[in-house]
């Protein structure tokens, strides 16, 4: 099999300077506040913050439809249409509570570094996401890779 054949199969090889996979993840940690975890997504303009323990092990993700889903928006009108549109399915409401550990979603999809990039569509479409966190084999996070909006 030919060597670029492989490359554009495996995620990790795809581009080891970042390609579609991006390598410096924001993490936050379990406990944070979620003022501080809104703060931190729209100070760099990104969607989702995975959470991770005083190991650095992933527990979780914080999306901004996970922050949609608190508002818990019951009755039918625009406004619920709009959000629904956002995150593209409806998903249970939510008790925010007052830190990260009360929103997130435990147990999110991840992929492997080792994983090939088709396994990756596959998740995606599998689980209607835009983004796939990357963990290595102590479930470290190594990198996020997303699709286009």
């Amino acid at each position: 099999m030919d060597d670029d054949v492989l490359a554009i199969e495996s995620v990790i090889d795809l581009d080891p300077d970042g390609g579609i996979m991006t390598r410096d993840v924001i993490t936050i940690p379990e406990g944070t506040a979620l003022n501080a975890a809104a703060d931190l997504m729209a100070q760099h303009n990104i969607s989702s913050l995975p959470v991770v323990n005083h190991h650095d092990k992933l527990t979780g993700v914080i999306t901004e439809a996970d922050f949609l889903a608190a508002l818990n928006i019951t009755e039918d009108s625009a406004i619920r249409n709009m959000f629904n549109i956002i995150i593209r399915r409806k998903r249970p409401a939510k008790k925010a509570g007052t830190t990260v550990d009360g929103l997130m979603t435990r147990k999110p999809v991840t992929v492997k570094e080792e994983d090939t990039l088709q396994a990756a569509i596959h998740l995606m479409d599998k689980n209607r996401i835009k983004r796939l966190i990357v963990t290595d084999a102590k479930n470290h996070v190594t990198g996020i890779v997303s699709r286009p909006d």
